[in-house]
């Protein structure tokens, strides 16, 4: 057990690359030119760091980010 949790935490180390698919609710398509805006979530972050990225035609917005402690702006 304790060999898995080192392994994903060297895994999960350094930037990581995020993918967001937006759909339109009712037809499932994919939404193109949506404002997808995320905002770190870590509790001693004085001033939270924010990325912001448009979907592409296949309605996916891609992220660099530096780490996975994000959420969705609201």
């Amino acid at each position: 057990m304790l060999a898995t949790l080192v392994v994903a935490a060297v895994a999960a180390a350094g930037p990581v690359r995020v993918t967001v698919e937006v759909v339109e609710y009712v037809s499932q398509k994919p939404l193109v030119g949506a404002k997808v805006t995320l905002i770190e979530d870590t509790p001693d972050a004085s001033t939270p760091r924010e990325f912001t990225a448009t979907t592409a035609a296949r309605g996916k917005a891609r992220f660099e980010l530096p780490h996975l402690n994000f959420k969705f702006k609201e």
